[in-house]
């Protein structure tokens, strides 16, 4: 059975990652998924260290949440590929910590794994609102 890590780079995200970290737990029991392990990286959020302590909460609520916790800010695409240095799954999923990518969004990410392609990416389709955002899969 496949590992999968989902990588989540955070930035003022005390108040969104705790959501995020469950919304995707749900959807991956929802569609089968039983192993994998979240990489969430703080990118030194400037919060007074809300962030920090909200993650560290989850790491400690949960065996499958590692911590990345950089100590400058980096922006998002290098907190990113921060994470990927601590992912061990077989396939890897980065996400926002903000649910502008929803985590219902997952199957369409699956279905095509299942297929056999091995690296692909979503790209939204059209953007109104977090809520109602889509993933196109190429």
């Amino acid at each position: 059975m496949p590992k999968y890590s989902v990588v989540i780079p955070c930035y003022k995200s005390s108040k969104t990652i705790g959501k995020v970290v469950a919304l995707t737990v749900e959807e991956f029991e929802r569609i089968g998924i039983r192993k994998y392990e979240f990489v969430l990286v703080n990118d030194c959020s400037p919060d007074n260290g809300q962030t920090r302590a909200e993650l560290f909460r989850l790491a400690e609520q949960f065996s499958f949440v590692k911590i990345v916790d950089l100590g400058n800010n980096s922006g998002q695409h290098n907190a990113t590929m921060a994470g990927l240095s601590f992912a061990t799954g077989d396939f890897i999923i980065s996400m926002d910590d903000d649910m502008q990518t929803r985590p219902s969004e997952i199957i369409k990410l699956k279905t095509k794994w299942t297929k056999g392609m091995i690296s692909f990416m979503g790209i939204m389709k059209k953007r109104k609102s977090p809520s109602s955002a889509g993933w196109g899969v190429c």
